[in-house]
């Protein structure tokens, strides 16, 4: 009987205590929630974690379309498809982003990472067709729109575009118009 009224003690100090449902109720403001979750995969991008930085930028991009941090999500997002090698994905956000033009301040961003876009796959043209030349070209016309967009002006972006021709024309080996790209980086954005 003794063991019967401790088993029965036990069981109700389980029921309580295992029972109550002490909640925290978490309020998020969600003018903060989208900035905190680029942060994360912005950090977890710039330290290799691609798949944590994608489930980040993929939560702004499906919870928080209207936030201000929509765009540099679908950037980050779409990078996170280029380093998962699904370009075909990667292109297809960037160009909707572009069609979209939500932002005209920020197209500038939009052209670049469409310009980083032909500009990888100019590393993979050339290993399967010994090319890449070609995508080197699309790129540097990206850039150069990126550069050219009236409705902007960005010029960091605007910069970040005219140094990278630079780059690429130097691994075209074309070195005249290298010089001049960097010397236009220089005198317009530096």
């Amino acid at each position: 009987m003794r063991i019967f009224k401790i088993m029965a003690l036990v069981l109700l100090v389980a029921v309580v205590f295992c029972g109550r449902k002490e909640t925290q109720k978490q309020t998020v403001d969600p003018a903060v929630a989208p900035a905190k979750l680029l942060e994360y995969g912005n950090k977890f991008f710039n330290e290799g974690d691609y798949e944590n930085a994608y489930i980040a930028y993929r939560l702004i991009y499906t919870d928080y379309p209207t936030s201000r941090e929509y765009i540099d999500a679908v950037i980050g997002l779409a990078r996170c498809y280029g380093k998962f090698e699904k370009y075909d994905k990667q292109f297809e956000l960037l160009y909707n982003l572009l069609r979209e033009n939500l932002i005209p301040s920020r197209v500038p961003d939009i052209y670049n990472a469409i310009a980083e876009f032909y500009e990888n796959s100019a590393g993979v043209s050339a290993e399967f067709t010994g090319q890449d030349s070609l995508d080197y070209v699309h790129a540097i016309s990206y850039y150069q729109k990126a550069i050219e967009y009236p409705n902007s002006q960005d010029s960091t972006a605007k910069g970040y575009a005219q140094y990278k021709i630079g780059t690429l024309y130097e691994k075209l080996r074309d070195y005249p118009k290298a010089i001049e790209a960097y010397q236009n980086t220089i005198n317009h954005f530096g």
